[in-house]
């Protein structure tokens, strides 16, 4: 996720991730290793309980972006 200030001059990516549970429909934050920096406009695929994340890109000022080209493959994703 991502954070801009009103005016759109700062911004923080966060490097969190977070799992919903459709039965309950809570948020919880999963502890993952190795997991991607922040960013935004990532593509993701999910699949059981793995993920696949390619690229995004973070605002580095308000003109500015560092675009990123990385892959993650993240698993244990089911909270278990």
């Amino acid at each position: 996720g991502e954070y801009t200030s009103p005016k759109q001059d700062r911004f923080y990516h966060y490097s969190d991730t977070w799992r919903l549970d459709l039965q309950t429909a809570q948020w919880e934050e999963l502890k993952l290793k190795n997991c991607p920096r922040g960013r935004s406009g990532h593509r993701m695929v999910l699949w059981k309980d793995a993920a696949w994340m390619f690229g995004g890109f973070q605002d580095t000022t308000g003109s500015s972006a560092k675009y990123l080209n990385d892959f993650y493959f993240l698993t244990g994703l089911d909270g278990a």
